[in-house]
C-alpha cells in the first residue's frame, strides 16, 4: 500500500488508533518514544563495549539486580515493621506527636526508596533483556 492512498479500516477511530499502537497524531509522544528507545539502546552499547565483553557486561547486570532485589526487600521488611508499630493501639497511646512525625517521615522516605529501586531494578532487567 502507498503513503499517498486511502486505507480502508473496518472499524472506530480509536480501534484504528489503538491498532497502530500509538497516537500517532501526537507527534511529541511518538519522538519521545523512538529518542528513548535510541538512547536506551545506545546506553546497553556502550555498558557492553566499555566492559569489552557482552559477558562480563550480563555479569555485571545479573549482580547489580541482586543487589537490587536486596535492597527492595529489607526496605519493604521495614515498611513492614512501621506498618505493624502504626497499627499497634498502643503506640497512639504511648507515643509522642514528635515520634509519631518522625515514623511517618521515616515510612515516606522508605517509600520512595522502594519506588526508586524498583524503578532501577526496572532498568536493569530490560537491559539485561536487550542484550540476551
Amino acid at each position: 500500500m502507498k503513503s499517498d492512498t486511502i486505507l480502508d479500516f473496518a472499524g472506530t477511530y480509536e480501534q484504528y488508533v489503538h491498532s497502530c499502537g500509538d497516537d500517532h497524531l501526537d507527534v511529541d509522544t511518538v519522538v519521545l518514544k523512538a529518542q528513548d528507545k535510541k538512547s536506551k539502546a545506545r546506553k546497553v552499547q556502550k555498558a557492553a563495549k566499555a566492559s569489552g565483553d557482552a559477558d562480563q557486561s550480563v555479569k555485571e547486570l545479573k549482580k547489580r539486580r541482586e543487589e537490587i532485589t536486596s535492597g527492595i526487600e529489607a526496605r519493604e521488611a521495614r515498611l513492614g515493621e512501621l506498618d505493624a508499630t502504626f497499627s499497634d493501639p498502643a503506640f497512639y497511646n504511648g507515643t509522642s506527636p514528635e515520634e509519631m512525625r518522625a515514623l511517618q517521615a521515616e515510612r515516606q522516605a522508605v517509600e520512595a526508596e522502594v519506588s526508586d529501586l524498583v524503578a532501577a531494578w526496572e532498568e536493569v532487567e530490560e537491559e539485561l533483556g536487550e542484550l540476551a
